[in-house]
């Protein structure tokens, strides 16, 4: 099987296009790729920043919300998970904190 072209490549083109003005426009996105293009090369880095900004469009569309660039480009969840209660202590947003609460309870 392997990694077949699925999609639309006109749509996949435009955000290739999007990534790119993230890159030029904004601090986070520009991170996000340098972070990705360190670990592997820049046609990789470019294609998984557009597949980033897909997801958050097809979320903001879905769910009609504004878009938050602190959502799309967090660097992960931190904090500790408290193994007794199954709460995570962290200094994030509330919809990760919930994320990490379901993932935990998955888990057990």
């Amino acid at each position: 099987m392997g990694n077949r072209k699925n999609g639309n490549k006109y749509l996949a083109w435009a955000f290739i296009e999007a990534a790119n003005f993230a890159i030029r426009y904004n601090l986070k996105a520009k991170k996000f790729y340098e972070r990705k293009k360190m670990k592997t090369n820049n046609l990789i880095a470019l294609k998984a920043l557009a597949h980033k900004l897909s997801r958050a469009c097809y979320y903001i569309m879905k769910q009609g919300v504004p878009f938050d660039e602190n959502k799309i480009f967090s660097l992960g969840l931190s904090g500790t998970v408290n193994q007794r209660e199954g709460w995570l202590i962290t200094s994030r947003p509330d919809w990760a904190v919930s994320f990490t609460l379901i993932l935990t309870e998955t888990v057990r």
